[in-house]
């Protein structure tokens, strides 16, 4: 499985199986996913099951890469990393 953040609302998503369409369980957000830890990822492998041999349709679940603008994982943290040296 690997997370792709996708579309210009930054769903969360792996391979292209949008995770929060296919399960309203889900999180939408990067970070939310990521906080939900193991309940979420076992939530993600169901819908993986599940959706994982479907077809592109036009409910957005199941969609090919090729059609998608994928972006960096970029958590909303609103933290900075700052860095400075002697």
């Amino acid at each position: 499985m690997k997370i792709v953040v996708l579309r210009p609302e930054r769903r969360v998503g792996a391979t292209v199986i949008d995770l929060n369409r296919a399960s309203a369980q889900l999180p939408a957000r990067l970070l939310n996913f990521i906080e939900a830890g193991g309940p979420a990822l076992e939530q993600a492998k169901r819908v993986i099951d599940r959706f994982g041999h479907a077809a592109p349709a036009r409910d957005g679940i199941v969609e090919a890469l090729s059609t998608l603008k994928l972006h960096a994982p970029e958590p909303d943290r609103g933290e900075r990393l700052t860095l400075w040296g002697s």
